[in-house]
């Protein structure tokens, strides 16, 4: 059965706007639609023995919203995306080849550094100036996360249109933003807050 009601509150000027098709609970499909109409009209085409799911693509691939490189917040006193954030959080014991960077940076130059560290391990996580075990970084970006959602109750509730959330761009990293949306809105904000439990006890 087609959810028209939830079909008309999609934006469908934005990018990221996926249907997913599954026989007997296996991936078969996926196309994207820019067309309220052509998403209705595809899924009432679909086969019987097919079900489907209305999939939020959250990255710079789909709607930049809910792409950690369009989500601006401020933690302690600095403003800047979610990904800047994260990445220039990352501590690094030996850093003589890595250029001295900063949240008040220009966006060409953070974006240089963010590719100047891809796939090299960090050796700590540092927040507020202070040091904190590597492990931690996964629950500062859940924090981040908590905290933008928090501030746009609008954007939570166009989340709740949408069966799941997907990030391309997603590959190895245990930190994505799909499952930390996911997370908030199906399984609940405590339940995202409970993963931070650690992080938060040693900031506050």
């Amino acid at each position: 059965m087609i959810r028209i009601d939830r079909i008309n509150k999609i934006e469908f000027d934005k990018k990221g706007i996926n249907v997913y098709s599954y026989k007997e609970d296996k991936y078969v499909n996926r196309k994207c639609f820019t067309r309220k109409e052509a998403m209705i009209k595809y899924i009432e085409e679909l086969p019987k023995d097919h079900t489907y799911k209305i999939v939020l693509e959250c990255s710079t691939c789909g709607d930049q919203r809910f792409s950690a490189f369009g989500a601006n917040v401020e933690a302690f006193g600095k403003e800047d995306y979610i990904e800047f954030h994260y990445q220039l959080s990352k501590g690094f014991n030996v850093n003589d080849n890595l250029e001295n960077i900063s949240i008040k940076s220009n966006w060409s130059k953070k974006m240089k550094y963010v590719n100047s560290i891809k796939g090299i391990d960090f050796d700590y996580a540092i927040i507020n100036n202070k040091p904190y075990k590597k492990e931690l970084i996964h629950q500062w970006y859940h924090l981040l996360w908590i905290k933008y959602l928090d501030q746009h109750p609008e954007l939570v509730d166009y989340l709740k249109l949408f069966d799941d959330y997907n990030d391309v761009f997603k590959g190895k990293s245990v930190s994505c933003q799909a499952d930390s949306i996911r997370k908030y809105i199906q399984d609940g904000r405590k339940s995202l807050i409970d993963e931070c439990e650690e992080l938060l006890k040693e900031l506050y």
